[in-house]
């Protein structure tokens, strides 16, 4: 998603033949923060990567192995 507003504001820049107010910033930034809390946090990452209580790995769906 912010690819694609620093895409918009630099050929508005562009087409306009000077630099606007930097707005994407206003995008780029809070989505920054909210994925860096969560991935510090452990919300974000992939299976595998996020305890369980208990504490044992969450390592996938139970397969034959987890039930000996």
């Amino acid at each position: 998603m912010g690819s694609i507003n620093l895409v918009v504001w630099a050929l508005v820049s562009l087409g306009t033949a000077s630099s606007i107010y930097f707005w994407p910033i206003r995008v780029v930034v809070p989505w920054g923060i909210v994925l860096a809390v969560r991935t510090a946090l452990g919300v974000e990452g992939g299976p595998g990567r996020r305890s369980v209580p208990g504490g044992r790995e969450n390592n996938g769906p139970a397969g034959p192995t987890c039930l000996q």
